[in-house]
C-alpha cells in the first residue's frame, strides 16, 4: 500500500467534501475533516472529526493547531468548504458579501498561510484549492460567490509559481455544477428593492432548482 498521508479537509460533512473524505480514508488515509457543526460529520475509519468555522479566524487557527499537534504533520490541505448566497449584487454588498469572501477566500487563504511553513519546513506538501467553473462562467445572483471563487484561483496560480522548488504543489480544482447539498443550503435572500430583479431571479433559481 502506498504511504498513508495525513489531509487537512474543509467542507466534509457533506457534498464534494463527504465523498472526498470516503475515498481517502477508504485508501488507507487519515483525514482530519472540518465542519461548522461537528455533529454533522461522518464516523468513518481514519476520519478524525475537526470543528472549525471559517469566519471566525481564531477558532480557524485553534482547529488548525489542535489538528497538527494530532497528526504530527499535515502532508495535503483541501480547502473545499463552500457556502452560497443567492441575490443581486446590489442586495449582497455589505454582510452577505463579507461572509462568502471570509468562506471562500479569506479562510482558505488563512489556512494556507497556517499550512505552509510547516510544509515548507519538511520541503514536502500539497495545497489542493477546490474553486468552481463559475471562475471561467460567473453565475448571475452569486456575485459573492463567483468573485471569491475567482480570488482563489488568481490566488493558487500565483502561489503555484511562488512555490516552484520548494517541494511544495499548489492544485486547483474547478469543478462544474454538482447535486449536492449545497444546492439544499443555499441561502435565497429576498429582493426588498424593487420588482425588476424579478424575472431574471426566478429563472435562474428555477434552473439551479
Amino acid at each position: 500500500m502506498a504511504k498513508s498521508l495525513n489531509v487537512l479537509l474543509t467542507g466534509a460533512s457533506a457534498g464534494i467534501g463527504l465523498a472526498t473524505a470516503r475515498a481517502l480514508t477508504d485508501a488507507g488515509h487519515h483525514v482530519w475533516g472540518t465542519a461548522r457543526d461537528i455533529s454533522r460529520l461522518p464516523t468513518l475509519p481514519r476520519l478524525h472529526p475537526l470543528q472549525m468555522d471559517l469566519n471566525q479566524l481564531a477558532e480557524l487557527r485553534l482547529s488548525f493547531d489542535r489538528a497538527v499537534d494530532d497528526a504530527g504533520h499535515i502532508d495535503v490541505l483541501i480547502n473545499n468548504a463552500g457556502e452560497v448566497i443567492n441575490a443581486p449584487l446590489e442586495v449582497l454588498i455589505g454582510e452577505g458579501l463579507r461572509m462568502q469572501l471570509d468562506t471562500l477566500f479569506f479562510g482558505p487563504v488563512e489556512l494556507i498561510g497556517l499550512a505552509l511553513p510547516h510544509m515548507r519546513r519538511r520541503a514536502s506538501g500539497l495545497i489542493i484549492n477546490i474553486t468552481s467553473l463559475a471562475v471561467q462562467f460567473p453565475i448571475p445572483f452569486n456575485g459573492g460567490y463567483n468573485a471569491a471563487k475567482a480570488a482563489l484561483a488568481a490566488a493558487s496560480e500565483g502561489l503555484r509559481l511562488e512555490l516552484l522548488g520548494t517541494g511544495v504543489r499548489v492544485v486547483e480544482i474547478q469543478p462544474g455544477d454538482v447535486a449536492t447539498e449545497i444546492l439544499r443550503r443555499t441561502h435565497n435572500v429576498d429582493v426588498p428593492l424593487c420588482g425588476s430583479y424579478e424575472p431574471n431571479l426566478t429563472r435562474a433559481r428555477a434552473a439551479e432548482a
